[in-house]
């Protein structure tokens, strides 16, 4: 057999078969990313997610200060505006109210904007009332300090850039990819864990 050939499959050309690239891997008209398999997220994506994350990192740093201010006896009723309103007693049951009242505060301005982060990346279209509501939720860091007012531009402009087209448009895509029958996993019944009968 000459060195041109091969078995079966006839003589070797002399120039390499030349491809097109292959096409964008698609699902119902969606493209998808051929490293995840995953609608592409856009670039605004990106930028709203980011702006959201750090809506949550200023107000959580707006309540660490708060907080070493509270723990001092002496910045006590200094530590934050509605702590001021109140003038409670250091120690008594008022005392304990505004401590618990500025814990619930950094929970919901931390938490808010962060879960509608991950939402929004993960593709679910309810992030874009979460970005509403993390303005709102933002808007409570103005009972703490007067400079924690820093966490509300980044939440505004998160929750804008979740109303706009690009990611609109890759919530829709996320709608789409969800309902069609190829995401529902298969039901393979009862799984077997340990060693299969044919090799014991």
């Amino acid at each position: 057999m000459s060195a041109a050939t091969t078995e079966g499959l006839g003589k070797l050309p002399a120039q390499p078969i030349r491809t097109l690239p292959p096409l964008p891997i698609m699902q119902h008209g969606i493209v998808l990313s051929p490293r995840t398999g995953e609608p592409l997220r856009p670039v605004l994506l990106g930028v709203a997610c980011g702006f959201s994350y750090m809506s949550a990192i200023l107000a959580a740093v707006g309540f660490a200060w708060a907080w070493w201010q509270a723990i001092h006896m002496e910045t006590w009723l200094s530590a934050t505006r509605f702590i001021n309103w109140m003038q409670p007693r250091p120690g008594s049951g008022l005392s304990l109210l505004a401590a618990v009242i500025l814990a619930l505060i950094c929970a919901a301005t931390v938490a808010v904007p962060w879960i509608t982060a991950y939402t929004a990346w993960a593709g679910f279209s309810g992030a874009r009332y979460a970005g509403l509501l993390s303005v709102g939720v933002a808007c409570l860091t103005l009972l703490m300090r007067p400079n924690a007012w820093v966490a509300i531009p980044p939440a505004i402009i998160a929750a804008i850039a979740y109303l706009l087209p690009p990611v609109s448009g890759y919530f829709h895509s996320w709608e789409i990819v969800r309902a069609s029958p190829d995401a529902v996993a298969n039901d393979q019944g009862r799984l077997h864990y340990g060693r299969l009968a044919r090799y014991q």
